[in-house]
Order: C-alpha cells, then sequence, then structure tokens
C-alpha cells in the first residue's frame, strides 16, 4: 500500500499529535469527576482519530486499497497509539490503564461502524449493501459512544446528592457515597446486627470491621469543600470489644504535603 506523500505526512502528524497530548496531557485541577471525564476521553479522542483517518484514506481518488482491508489497517493503527500512549505515560508517573485501551478500542471500533454504514465504493454502491445490517451496525456503534458515558454522568450526579446532602460530610448508608469512600485493611457493613453497633442501632449505622493491620481504617475522598459556616464535625462510634482501643482521625487540606504535622491529627 503507498499513499500520496500528502495525505501520509497528514495522517503522520494527526498520530503523533494525539499520540503526545493523551501521553502527557492532563486536564487542569484534580478531582474524581476530571479524572472520569479524562478516561471517557479516550473513546471520543480515537474515535475522531479513527474517522479522520479514513477520512483521508477513503477519499475519492485516494482509495489504496479495499474499504474493509482500509478499517482494519486504520483500526490496527489506531489501537497500536493507543497502547503506544498508555506506556509513554509511565513516563510521567501515571500507571499503564488497561480499561484505557478499551476505551481507546470502544471509539476506534464505534467510528469504524459509523463510517462503513455511510461509506460507499465504486458508483455509489453502499459498502454494507443490508439496511438491516447497516442498522445493526449503526446501533452497535451507538451503544459503544453511551456506555463509557455513564460513569461521569453518575458521577456527576453522585457530586450533586453530596452537595444536597450537606452539611452532612458521608452517608454510609446513601447510594451517593460510594465514590467517596476508600477502605484500607477494612470492610463497611451497611446492615451491621445489634451486636455490632449496640446502642446505636436506632440510627442508620453501618459497622466497620477493621481487618489485622497496621493502619486500618477508611477515607472519605473529596469531601464538600466549604465548611466556614460550621465549626464543628459530630459522629456517633461504638465498640463492641471488650477493652478500650485507640482510633485516629485525620483530616488533609487539598495541598497536603503528605507531612505528619500538614494535617489535622487526633
Amino acid at each position: 500500500m503507498k499513499l500520496p506523500v500528502s495525505t501520509g505526512n497528514l495522517l503522520l502528524l494527526v498520530f503523533l499529535a494525539v499520540f503526545f497530548a493523551v501521553s502527557f496531557g492532563q486536564l487542569p485541577g484534580h478531582n474524581l469527576l476530571l479524572i472520569e471525564l479524562q478516561n471517557t476521553g479516550h473513546v471520543l479522542i480515537f474515535g475522531l482519530l479513527t474517522f479522520m483517518a479514513l477520512r483521508l484514506m477513503r477519499s475519492p481518488g485516494r482509495e489504496i486499497i479495499s474499504p474493509y482491508s482500509t478499517y482494519l489497517f486504520v483500526g490496527a493503527a489506531c489501537l497500536f497509539t493507543g497502547i503506544a500512549t498508555e506506556f509513554a505515560q509511565t513516563l510521567t508517573g501515571r500507571e499503564v490503564s488497561y480499561m484505557d485501551i478499551l476505551r481507546d478500542l470502544a471509539g476506534i471500533t464505534a467510528a469504524i461502524c459509523l463510517y462503513s454504514v455511510f461509506d460507499r465504493i465504486n458508483k455509489g454502491v453502499r459498502v454494507v449493501r443490508s439496511a438491516v445490517l447497516r442498522g445493526c451496525i449503526f446501533t452497535l456503534a451507538c451503544v459503544l459512544l453511551v456506555v463509557p458515558c455513564y460513569p461521569p454522568v453518575s458521577l456527576a450526579l453522585d457530586y450533586h446528592a453530596r452537595k444536597l446532602a450537606f452539611p452532612v460530610i458521608i452517608d454510609l448508608q446513601a447510594a451517593w457515597a460510594k465514590p467517596f469512600l476508600e477502605t484500607q485493611d477494612s470492610l463497611l457493613d451497611n446492615h451491621p446486627d445489634a451486636e455490632t453497633c449496640g446502642p446505636v442501632m436506632d440510627h442508620a449505622a453501618t459497622g466497620v470491621h477493621l481487618l489485622p493491620a497496621r493502619y486500618p481504617g477508611f477515607y472519605i475522598k473529596e469531601p464538600y469543600p466549604d465548611w466556614r459556616s460550621y465549626r464543628y464535625l459530630s459522629f456517633t462510634i461504638f465498640s463492641n470489644r471488650p477493652a478500650p482501643f485507640q482510633l485516629s482521625i485525620r483530616i488533609h487540606d487539598r495541598r497536603h504535603s503528605h507531612a505528619y504535622a500538614d494535617r489535622f491529627n487526633r
């Protein structure tokens, strides 16, 4: 296969631009929603990359190989670029994400499906001649584009629910709390028995089972940020252990340096 020099150079520039943008670019700020949006962006970016590459290679007068071979070639090139970006971003301290590779593949496949539905060969004959098959392919493309959008939309709704619940910092029983909780060597039980929670059972309670470890517990990630109208944080803890033991509460600000002196410890 031999592409015109101008088309080949343009494709190379586009692929390089995507490679460097995905490998080393990052949205401003740092919170769960921005991270999820950046992850979901893989679908859109690689979908557009695939569509652009197909457009360049399938333009009238530039058809070098058969349509299906073009789809395969472009899909493989885009997927290779996505895999390469994952390994390149380890240079910035990020880890290889196989979920991001799957998102890349979803965007690539969706773009190929959409393009094939409307693609035509000589004398205007459609590449996919069956109307039923075109409908199935179009539906598959829509599913591949819509399903990856569910996590950021769901998380945005959880942020809204968290805002409505304020001044409650976290409701361990609420569905919206799940993205903002992280356990470390512990288990959370939203249906504890009376022996576990004792006198607090007349209210909604969550059992926290601390496993044998150095620092078992759980974290509340990204609590609602503006507490200026409040002076106290209150909660009730009941222990069913026969002897007293020490618990610690830590509060980090947004610019926590991970030093002991740079946080609230009690």
